[in-house]
């Protein structure tokens, strides 16, 4: 839900002011964009999640990807705010794409989403920079967990 505010930004656009037709008193909306990529070679699983996150807020701007090189482009052209990772891919690891993210965006947010929920992957995941370790099992926390980030952004 778009939070109202006394000025109005649009993430990384200019800000607009609207006039309200009961005061005619300017009043300005502020709406933050926040860009998710979801990197998952489950199409069924990449349509769940995308639907999750568009019914969780009109403000979430997605892009998907099914490989790591897919993922690579998307990451350089869309600079996403918040990525959600699956570690086994067809054409690579997730674990080399955490990497090659943090190497680019330090201060990308990474969100682990695997099957594969072992100790070993979890402390190299998250010694790599992740954010958050999420089983597949464990939607709803991944969601609560892109609407933290979301929250944190807008307050910024």
């Amino acid at each position: 839900m778009p939070k109202l505010e006394t000025s109005l930004f649009f993430y990384r656009s200019a800000p607009h002011t609207f006039a309200s037709s009961i005061s005619q008193k300017p009043f300005t909306v502020r709406i933050i964009w926040m860009k998710v990529l979801i990197v998952e070679d489950s199409y069924l699983l990449q349509f769940r999640l995308s639907k999750a996150l568009s019914i969780a807020s009109d403000d979430i701007n997605l892009r998907q990807a099914m490989t790591c090189k897919d993922a690579l482009d998307i990451f350089r052209l869309f600079n996403p705010d918040v990525i959600i990772l699956d570690i086994e891919l067809p054409d690579g690891s997730g674990i080399d794409l955490l990497r090659d993210f943090k190497k680019v965006k330090q201060d990308v947010h990474v969100i682990i989403f695997t099957n594969f929920p072992t100790s070993e992957f979890k402390k190299n995941c998250m010694d790599l920079g992740a954010d958050h370790f999420y089983e597949k099992t464990q939607t709803n926390q991944l969601l609560m967990s892109v609407r933290e980030l979301h929250e944190n952004l807008i307050q910024k």
